[in-house]
């Protein structure tokens, strides 16, 4: 059997971390980097982060710049270049927020996913009825159209949990208990998705856990993140998604710090069957 195709995102990641690997050999900043390449300091940071598509003139220049002359290490970048100029499926709707194209490359190639959310469901749990009530609250300038798109997109983010080559998606789903009673989309579309949430939870990929609202403080109370993180020795990223925007942290300080936060979180938390229980408790509560 002949090695799976690799998804764009993660051809566009591991040229990144190339030439990440590349300026930091030469002990170079980015600002100079920048500088001698006559990019931004975006430019350079966006490519080496896989946020936007490298061309081939750009790598060029990079490798100049980091005096790489070796014609094996430029073919193999520059092979790197033109597989990951393919499209993923959900690149050109215009329909998706800004930026959220690169969270989806991520999640698309990550190993573990650990989110804890406090007003939401999370995405790859969400039925179609809830995140089609969801969706309308929270873009309300969007036409009826392009919410149905939307809701498709989201349901296809699914699939991560179910693939079979790579892997399935490990996801470590924690929410508050307001999460469970917040009855988004009215009685019935909330009682079944506390109904989806049960039956994922039955997935051996899939840990739900529930903040239970006696708990009282915790250190996620400072707000919503995601750390995804991948196979091989590739850097995790967090992602915080707000009204300020997108944000992607690679820092190693950052990293470290919401590390720390979400091993908190998970050790404060109740345990999957007490999680469960909260959950069955809800909608029975719930039941129209």
């Amino acid at each position: 059997m002949g090695e799976p195709v690799r998804s764009p995102t993660a051809i566009r990641r591991e040229l990144g971390q190339r030439l990440r690997g590349l300026r930091q050999e030469q002990g170079m900043t980015v600002a100079e980097v920048a500088e001698r390449a006559g990019f931004s300091q975006s430019k350079v940071t966006k490519i080496e982060l896989a946020q936007m598509v490298a061309s081939r003139t750009d790598v060029l220049r990079l490798l100049e710049v980091y005096g790489e002359i070796d014609a094996g290490q430029q073919e193999l970048l520059l092979s790197m270049v033109g597989a990951g100029a393919r499209k993923e499926w959900w690149e050109g709707h215009r329909a998706l927020p800004p930026k959220f194209g690169s969270y989806l490359g991520l999640e698309s190639i990550a190993s573990t996913l650990q989110a804890y959310d406090t007003s939401v469901v999370h995405g790859l749990l969400q039925t179609p009825d809830y995140a089609r009530a969801l969706l309308r609250a929270v873009r309300p300038e969007l036409l009826p159209h392009e919410i149905d798109r939307l809701v498709e997109f989201r349901m296809r983010r699914q699939d991560v949990l179910t693939r079979a080559d790579p892997p399935p998606l490990t996801l470590w789903s924690v929410m508050d208990e307001a999460v469970l009673r917040r009855r988004i989309g009215g009685r019935e579309t909330m009682y079944a998705q506390l109904q989806r949430l049960i039956e994922r939870s039955a997935l051996p990929n899939v840990n739900l856990l529930v903040m239970p609202e006696e708990l009282g403080a915790h250190a996620g109370l400072t707000g919503p993140f995601a750390i995804l993180q991948f196979e091989a020795s590739a850097r995790p990223v967090v992602y915080v998604e707000s009204q300020a925007g997108n944000l992607y942290i690679e820092k190693d300080d950052d990293l470290r710090r919401c590390q720390q936060t979400m091993n908190h979180v998970l050790a404060a938390a109740p345990g999957p069957e007490r999680s469960l229980a909260l959950v069955r408790q809800v909608a029975k509560e719930m039941k129209p």
